[in-house]
């Protein structure tokens, strides 16, 4: 059975939008592993690494200028989302959000001290590190599901954490992909059904 000229058409449509979705998943992967590395570098000469025990006074020191500044910014972001329900303008209350969300950026950059580097714009979240209880603390309960699933291997002397970290990236990567393609496909046949008539019509 032949396939028409359409069906063809629509074939290499969707293999032409698989494969430009797979390329800007790659990219925007690199994107994401590369880029706080270079930003960390480029900040890591205004706010340096420091060994947390063999340069705890410096910590401090750090710490005593830092601390003002991360309750200062965390107050202004619960002020903006607050302003923004208040006042009923959900641009205000987007940007308190994205505020709030941005110093998760800082944990993609390794370094011994947090605030190292890219680490700088973990700041806001200075309070939640101090107290009697550390709420960031609290965020370790994510790990039981993986000891889980590590745990019976150790006990069987198999090492599984970095076949379970390449099953969740290569998992993450193929559900990336996926939407892109079915975004990409959604949208171009959007077009050819709905705007493309119109185009053709005014010409």
């Amino acid at each position: 059975m032949h396939r028409t000229e359409s069906e063809k058409t629509d074939t290499g449509l969707l293999a032409g939008l698989t494969l430009l979705a797979i390329v800007f998943a790659l990219a925007l992967t690199f994107a994401t592993l590369e880029l706080p590395v270079a930003l960390g570098r480029l900040l890591a000469g205004l706010f340096p690494d420091i060994h947390p025990v063999i340069e705890p006074v410096r910590i401090e020191e750090f710490m005593a200028t830092a601390r003002p500044v991360g309750y200062s910014c965390l107050a202004l972001i619960v002020l903006l989302i607050g302003a923004g329900f208040i006042t009923g303008r959900r641009g205000i209350s987007l940007l308190g959000s994205a505020a709030l969300f941005l110093p998760t950026f800082g944990y993609f950059f390794a370094s011994m001290f947090f605030l190292a580097g890219l680490g700088i714009i973990r700041v806001p979240f200075i309070p939640f590190w101090e107290g009697p209880v550390s709420i960031i603390n609290l965020g370790d309960v994510i790990y039981l599901p993986y000891m889980g699933m590590v745990y019976p291997f150790w006990l069987l002397g198999i090492d599984v954490r970095m076949a379970i970290a390449w099953v969740c990236i290569g998992l993450g990567l193929l559900v990336f992909i996926l939407g892109v393609a079915f975004m990409t496909t959604f949208f171009s046949h959007l077009f050819e059904t709905v705007f493309k008539p119109f185009h053709i019509r005014w010409r």
